[in-house]
């Protein structure tokens, strides 16, 4: 027999003799009341029987040879006295019945005491045991999510999009407006999936720091392929007033599962575009510059 069948096998057989033996024990304990109070009932019938006939023998003794009214005044008070007797004798079996279940009512009360305390703290049990099952539960989900998160991410981070600014050019600008220039930056897809909705934070400042005050935005629509090349271009900017300025800020994409990443950057502004030899305006190449409290890329 296998081992969980066998221990099932004990268990149930341990559960039947413990029914069995308080079956036996109950039926013990009710059939010796039983013969007790039988006892009791015949004791106090055989004496009721017994102050009748008595009654009987001495109404006959003593009211012999008187009639009527008579008769009955004698009769009266001993048939009162036998009534009264027999009266007593039931009393008696009563309150010896009553005795003979006093103590199994009390031991059966502190037995229904114990078990109501025995399932109480086993509603507590069972309580403790639902909880720590739910607490259980909640661990192996809140865990299984979290492998399965760590995979999407493994997963994300093996095949994700991966833009990196190439270079980036200043560039000349409407002869009617001097101040403004374009800005071309090129980049490239590194990675193994499509990149798209680009979007490019940016703001103009005297100081290498970064941060997110006074930005603007402007929004590219394409696709960079991996390994592909591209140029988000057409960004207006206005020449700063004073230099050396810095353009700062980061490329916003989307890639896997709608994946939202940056690309940050900050390059320094030292001169406009300049006239060759031909008097044609050249784009100026901005140098990359280490700022201030840049985020790594995302």
């Amino acid at each position: 027999m296998p081992r969980g069948n066998r221990s099932k096998f004990f268990k149930n057989r341990t559960g039947l003799a413990c029914i069995a033996f308080a079956l036996t024990v109950t039926t013990l304990v009710i059939g010796g009341i039983e013969l007790k109070r039988r006892g009791a009932y015949e004791g106090a019938t055989r004496n009721a029987n017994y102050y009748a006939k008595a009654a009987q023998n001495n109404v006959r003794s003593k009211c012999a040879g008187l009639s009527g009214q008579r008769r009955i005044d004698c009769a009266q008070p001993i048939e009162d006295t036998a009534r009264q007797n027999q009266r007593e004798e039931y009393d008696l079996y009563a309150q010896k019945t009553m005795a003979l279940w006093t103590a199994p009512i009390g031991w059966m009360a502190v037995l229904g005491v114990a078990l109501s305390g025995v399932g109480v703290y086993l509603i507590w049990v069972t309580f403790q045991e639902t909880r720590n099952a739910n607490d259980i539960a909640r661990l192996e989900m809140a865990r299984a999510q979290k492998e399965a998160l760590d995979a999407r991410n493994a997963y994300l981070d093996a095949e994700r999009a991966i833009i990196e600014i190439e270079h980036v050019k200043l560039c000349p600008g409407s002869l009617m407006r001097k101040d403004r220039y374009f800005l071309v930056m090129s980049i490239s897809n590194k990675g193994k999936s499509n990149a798209t909705q680009f979007q490019i934070f940016y703001k103009i400042s005297s100081e290498p720091i970064f941060s997110t005050s006074g930005i603007e935005s402007h929004n590219f629509r394409g696709i960079c392929i991996p390994g592909d090349k591209g140029v988000l271009d057409n960004l207006i900017i206005r020449y700063p007033k004073t230099t050396p300025s810095y353009i700062i800020g980061y490329i916003s994409y989307r890639t896997l599962y709608d994946g939202y990443f940056k690309t940050f950057f900050c390059f320094r502004i030292i001169d406009r575009p300049f006239e060759n030899d031909e008097g044609e305006w050249e784009p100026r190449p901005l140098a990359a510059f280490m700022c201030q409290n840049l985020p790594p890329d995302s």
